[in-house]
């Protein structure tokens, strides 16, 4: 595991394009997380335009179901998977 890396905190998480948000090229989906905040997410928009959306309530954004629910232990577990997975993070485990 790298120094610093904390799983629960995506501010020490490996992002490929550092936290610029684009899907420009992103296949996984039309939603991305949010580098910097569990409680929002990017949903695609025309012309594959990042557009920020707030979760409502206190929700999180989960990358895998893509949607919206409560923060469960282990979501960001889940969303780390997802983002490795999808080319997003460099896995650090």
């Amino acid at each position: 595991m790298a120094d610093g890396f904390d799983i629960n905190d995506r501010s020490t998480w490996d992002w490929v394009n550092g936290r610029d948000v684009s899907f420009v090229g992103f296949t996984g989906g039309d939603c991305l997380l949010n580098p910097v905040d569990a409680g929002s997410f990017f949903q695609r928009g025309e012309n594959d335009i990042a557009v920020f959306q707030s979760c409502q309530g206190g929700a999180v954004f989960h990358a895998k179901v893509g949607g919206v629910g409560a923060g469960l232990p282990g979501f960001e577990v889940d969303n780390y998977d997802w983002a490795v997975s999808n080319g997003l993070v460099n896995d650090q485990r």
